[in-house]
């Protein structure tokens, strides 16, 4: 049997040891998982039996065999939910996707709304050469929406302003979103017309979702793993790759404090390719150069439980545009799944998200300060009433949740094709390609990821393509 080691149990990584698994009993299987969770960045946090998605992981794809494949995972049913959000600015709640109703029309009123077309038209009459994420917003919805809604929630979200940043960015999670799509989109809901195959995926009103979040199904599918002979090893920090030529032939990982060396025929690598490339013997200096640039935004996310909210609200998210707080979304779990909150019927279960970079002030601050933070901008916003409302709070930070489309990120390619030339090397999901890449996109990399491997293709250019046309996939 063929030994295959996969680094990282995230989506990407389960789904690729599920996969070969399935279709073929030649390889044995071994995932190495740096935390003693399963499921990545959609994992499941369980907090005093209350449960905290972090991140929030709409189960949607485009692809009918995804969605056949979430739907085949042993033991987990998945609720049929409406996607409700909303965007908080300027003391204004306005519907997410955009909708042209009284409530969102009154709150930007008659003046804004004549400078938001007057801007979009001359958008489209001249223009601009997209070198930044800023000229990819400009384009597509005008310089004044862009200025209202895009601008400064993307400066939070990153950390640095729009136009210092990739237009690749857009591209991939905005696609072919623009205000005629918007406009086009409520002409289709005005009517009741559904054909989500055309639909912009930021658009989308449904989806599926496990009751116990995305955790539920990714445990599930590590435990198939499981039974079909596959290993799951926990707490093992990958730190070193042997090489011999054009093979990495063997691979080095922290235990409880010790080094511990295993032999590998393929290597499937979901880990930050950053951290991938500081392992690696003999990596050219101008590769590492490229390699240490790259810049990855992490998250914290605050679980508050509180015994009301101020507001009455379905949503499902909160997007905090608004200047005034430092949190970027909130997520109400109660309304993603009532499972999630032990007592949902007289409590609300808040996740604040806050977006960061390792060793920022926000990063650096102890739980009890972002536990307060949240507290005061949650009254601040007028989400509750007062601090007194607050039963309980949880504190969970990710490392590189983001992959980010600025530093070296333009000389990716460099990256790319060094690591192409491992012949047994594969990269797959977000952070395996340095790609903002949603769930199934991810795993999207592992399906072809196991295709090459099985029909022995040593090209990789397929599983890099995933995520990078103009259309969804």
């Amino acid at each position: 049997m063929k030994k295959i080691t996969i680094i990282g149990a995230g989506p990407a990584g389960l789904t690729a040891a599920y996969e070969i698994l399935k279709k073929s009993d030649e390889y044995e299987v071994t995932i190495l998982e740096k935390t003693n969770r399963i499921g990545g960045i959609a994992c499941t946090v369980c907090h005093n039996e209350n449960y905290m998605d972090l991140g929030g992981h709409r189960f949607y794809s485009k692809c009918d065999f995804i969605t056949k494949w979430w739907q085949t995972v042993p033991q987990v049913p998945l609720l049929n939910k409406k996607r409700k959000s909303e965007i908080y600015f300027n003391r204004n709640f306005f519907d997410y996707p955009i909708k042209l109703n009284y409530k969102n029309l009154s709150a930007l009123g008659l003046k804004e709304l004549m400078l938001i077309f007057i801007d979009y038209i001359k958008a489209q009459l001249v223009k601009k050469e997209e070198n930044s994420l800023e000229d990819f917003y400009i384009n597509r919805f005008g310089k004044r929406l862009y200025e209202i809604f895009f601008k400064d929630y993307t400066k939070k979200v990153w950390g640095i302003s729009p136009d210092k940043i990739s237009p690749d960015w857009g591209s991939q999670r905005v696609k072919g979103l623009n205000i005629f799509e918007v406009f086009k989109d409520c002409y289709k809901s005005a009517l009741n017309i559904k054909n989500t195959h055309n639909t912009q995926t930021s658009l989308i009103d449904e989806f599926y979702y496990p009751p116990y979040g995305p955790g539920q199904l990714w445990n599930a599918v590590a435990e198939e793993i499981i039974k079909m002979g596959g290993k799951i090893k926990f707490n093992c920090n990958v730190s070193r790759f042997h090489t011999e030529k054009n093979q990495i032939v063997e691979v080095s990982y922290v235990y409880a404090g010790m080094e511990t060396y295993e032999q590998t025929e393929i290597i499937i690598s979901s880990m930050p390719i950053k951290t991938l490339i500081s392992g690696i013997e003999s990596v050219p200096d101008a590769i590492r150069k490229v390699s240490n640039g790259l810049v990855y935004r992490d998250f914290i996310t605050v679980g508050v439980l509180v015994n009301s909210m101020d507001i009455k609200t379905d949503d499902c998210w909160i997007y905090m545009q608004d200047k005034s707080v430092t949190m970027g979304r909130i997520q109400i779990f109660n309304n993603w799944s009532e499972s999630l909150v032990r007592e949902s019927g007289k409590t609300v279960w808040l996740g604040l998200e806050y977006f960061c970079s390792k060793g920022d002030h926000l990063w650096n601050k102890s739980d009890n300060e972002m536990a307060q933070l949240a507290a005061d901008e949650l009254v601040k916003a007028g989400i509750i009433l007062d601090t007194h409302s607050i039963l309980d709070t949880h504190t969970e930070r990710l490392e590189k949740a983001y992959p980010a489309y600025f530093g070296t990120y333009e000389n990716m390619h460099e990256i790319i094709q060094f690591l192409d030339s491992f012949d047994n090397l594969y990269c797959i999901g977000r952070n395996g390609q340095h790609r903002y890449n949603n769930m199934d996109h991810s795993m999207l990399t592992a399906f072809e990821c196991v295709k090459n491997i099985i029909e022995n293709n040593k090209c990789k250019d397929n599983i890099w393509k995933v995520n990078t046309e103009k259309e969804y996939n």
